[in-house]
């Protein structure tokens, strides 16, 4: 329960931090976001209409395919993120006033950081905002087209309207303001979504296995090795743990053999036991 609360408050949180870039940074300039939020800026500056009413009617033919193709734990939590974005969208039009700047640059760089940062969170949470996160996971599931290349698709032609309504400026602020949110979103992610891949040759595995999985309740496997001088058979200790366990491995590694060969990857995509699998 408290992992589901948990939850629910990051994609919250996430989505706050969205639309205090959208509506403190980019939008008041005349920049424009990624996805469904760039399209409704465009639609909210041609027709005035609320910019969360508009995102929260573009998503909705959106997660109803969504809900028939893709994980509905996944969509759900979706979904409940997309409400708090499109309800914080409509009621904080006017933050720019007390945390904006009159510097284009400037807004730019910051919306486009807290906008990642928001992202990025969103999708540590194993959820997203709807939009082009929903059109790109489906993308991913039929056609095996990665995410990156649906969204830089999408979003050049929403970056060439916004162009040819607010000016070539705003092209060319625009472009700054997806490279900061792009460059936020890997780092967010890369943080929280990176694992540790841990090899460890001794000739105390046993001892060495029964403690990591008893102490630190991680799945081990064994590998079969040969020594390439002494032609000697052993047993190759192989697991994935998160970064901030390593220090703890290293003091059991030791523990039971100060001489023991130990040899840690980073690996950035994980599925499997244990392991929840990414859909963005």
């Amino acid at each position: 329960m408290k992992i589901v609360f948990f939850r629910i408050l990051t994609l919250a949180l996430g989505s706050i931090l969205c639309s205090i870039a959208i509506n403190g940074f980019i939008r008041p300039l005349g920049l424009l976001s990624g996805g469904a939020a760039g399209i409704s800026i465009i639609i909210n500056h041609l027709t005035g209409v609320n910019l969360g009413l508009i995102l929260a009617i573009i998503n909705i033919p959106l997660f109803i395919l969504a809900y028939m193709m893709l994980n509905k734990e996944f969509v759900l939590y979706s979904f409940w993120s997309m409400s708090i974005f499109s309800v914080f969208l409509g009621i904080t039009g006017g933050i720019n006033e007390y945390i904006g700047v009159d510097n284009v640059l400037l807004s730019a760089v910051i919306g486009g950081t807290l906008n990642g940062i928001g992202v990025g969170i969103n999708f540590r949470a194993r959820g997203s905002q709807g939009g082009i996160d929903i059109i790109g996971a489906v993308m991913r599931k039929k056609n095996d087209i990665s995410l990156g290349t649906t969204s830089l698709t999408i979003n050049l032609c929403i970056t060439a309207i916004g162009g040819y309504l607010f000016g070539r400026e705003s092209f060319y602020y625009t472009i700054i303001v997806m490279y900061f949110t792009s460059l936020f979103i890997d780092k967010v992610q890369k943080r929280f979504e990176t694992k540790k891949s841990v090899l460890i040759i001794s000739d105390s595995q046993e001892e060495i296995a029964q403690a990591l999985m008893k102490e630190m309740n991680r799945a081990i496997t064994f590998l079969k090795g040969e020594g390439g001088y002494h032609k000697k058979e052993k047993n190759i200790i192989y697991t994935i743990v998160n970064p901030s366990e390593i220090s703890k491995i290293k003091v059991i590694v030791n523990r039971y053999d100060k001489n023991a060969f130990i040899s840690i990857i980073e690996t950035s995509d994980v599925k499997g036991y244990r392991f929840a699998e990414r859909f963005i």
